[in-house]
């Protein structure tokens, strides 16, 4: 009895730990036009780094019109305009057809952290 009660409480608790990995999961998106990155969420402010068009940049906030991102190091603010949020189609080389350039995630919790990704 005490053996399927202990098996249970760790069930439900890997359970909990999952969903609440997946709440802090990160998000990523693909910059469609080569962009600046800006300090605030204004152009004339100070510019802090460049995103090339196609680079898989790590979406750290939103706004209204805006992203806060993490490219090549930099952090900053982009024109949500400059970004895809799907993942490019790609032809792969040698027979494999068509698909996807893949995709990943990530989920950090307080003691651990895992990502799981496909297609790279």
């Amino acid at each position: 009895m005490l053996n399927r009660t202990v098996k249970t409480a760790a069930l439900a608790t890997v359970i909990l730990a999952a969903t609440a990995g997946a709440s802090m999961a990160a998000q990523y998106a693909w910059v469609d036009h080569n962009s600046y990155l800006y300090e605030h969420k204004n152009t004339s402010s100070d510019k802090v780094g460049f995103a090339w068009e196609g680079q898989k940049v790590k979406v750290l906030a939103t706004s209204s019109s805006w992203a806060k991102i993490k490219a090549n190091g930099d952090i900053g603010w982009v024109k949500k305009n400059k970004l895809d949020w799907a993942p490019h189609h790609v032809n792969y080389p040698y027979g494999y057809g068509p698909g996807y350039g893949g995709g990943s995630f990530c989920a950090n919790g307080s003691n651990a952290s895992f990502c799981f990704s496909i297609g790279y």
